[in-house]
């Protein structure tokens, strides 16, 4: 989740299940989602320095990727493995790099703006170094350029990329090669479009298109077939409904919603079963909630932050949710 929703606001989604083939997007397609009863879960907080953080990404093998702020506002980048912390920057810059995922070989990837406000996507290797992700359709005015959502285990990279026109569009990257994902109805003005959030290692797609009246809407790719996906309690308004952080190798779907009040409700959908998925410390304020950012490709890890009044500094969390 998708990792970086938080930097242009928030990815939305209705209700999509295990999906795993075409066959098995059409069945799905037709079946009515069912509101299942929480459980206790266990949130752990992860807070990188005091002035806020997001966990944007996990392995199989728990280690994290995440972003954190400086005294100044600026915006860095993390590796956590157990208590060993590595904090970076996109060479050549201070205080503008964002993360958003990490596969199962530590490779991660992120995001990073340059002088002219212009954003390039990055994937960081375990050994430090560096390789660029730019789409060659995106625009380079202040606020356009590549953004990198997530990485999967054969390396394949998916994000938006915003055109020329401020519009965002859907992209896959495989060794280089752009492939451009829009669903079909999307809105075509500013800041509407299609956004990828995550690809499973058999290439389902999960992702979130922004309708002609600025609420969204997630969406499963598989084989070209797309399921659209709206998770129950998503406000109806403009800058409201459902966001798509991330689909597991198993079909499990994470993300969050945002409501008629402005609050961020994360979920889990498995089998048509949607489950709320809140962190306890959250905020009821407008703009607080729980914003629900990836998960292990193995399905039973989901990453993200939370926001409380008091404080309105972001917090990182991460839940084992099981199998």
């Amino acid at each position: 989740m998708s990792g970086l929703r938080s930097l242009r606001g928030g990815r939305r989604l209705t209700a999509v299940a295990s999906v795993a083939t075409a066959s098995a997007a059409i069945a799905l397609a037709a079946a009515p989602p069912v509101l299942a009863a929480s459980r206790p879960l266990q949130f752990l907080t992860v807070n990188v320095g005091k002035f806020g953080s997001y966990v944007n990404g996990v392995n199989n093998a728990g280690v994290m990727t995440g972003t954190y702020q400086d005294a100044g506002g600026g915006n860095h980048g993390y590796l956590m493995s157990g208590s060993s912390v590595v904090k970076f920057d996109y060479p050549g810059t201070s205080g503008a790099t964002f993360m958003s995922g990490i596969n199962d070989s530590n490779e991660v990837s992120g995001t990073y703006i340059d002088d002219n406000g212009v954003w390039h996507g990055f994937v960081r290797r375990p050994g430090g170094g560096f390789s660029a992700v730019n789409d060659p359709n995106a625009g380079t005015g202040d606020g356009q350029g590549t953004i990198a959502e997530d990485i999967n285990d054969r390396g394949v990279v998916v994000g938006q990329y915003l055109d020329r026109e401020n519009i965002n569009h859907g992209f896959v990257d495989k060794d280089g090669v752009f492939t451009t994902v829009d669903w079909p109805h999307a809105g075509d003005a500013a800041n509407q479009g299609t956004i990828l959030a995550s690809e499973t290692d058999a290439g389902v797609i999960l992702g979130e298109y922004i309708d002609s009246r600025n609420i969204s809407h997630g969406f499963v790719d598989s084989a070209g077939i797309f399921t659209s996906i709206n998770a129950p309690g998503a406000g109806s308004g403009s800058g409201e409904g459902t966001a798509a952080a991330a689909i597991s190798n198993g079909g499990t779907v994470v993300g969050s919603i945002t409501d008629g009040s402005g609050v961020e409700h994360g979920w889990v959908l498995r089998d048509w079963q949607f489950t709320p998925l809140n962190d306890p410390h959250t905020g009821t304020a407008n703009g607080d909630g729980t914003y629900v950012k990836n998960m292990s490709s193995n399905g039973q890890v989901v990453v993200g932050l939370y926001i409380e009044s008091p404080d309105a500094i972001s917090h990182g969390f991460v839940v084992n949710i099981g199998s």
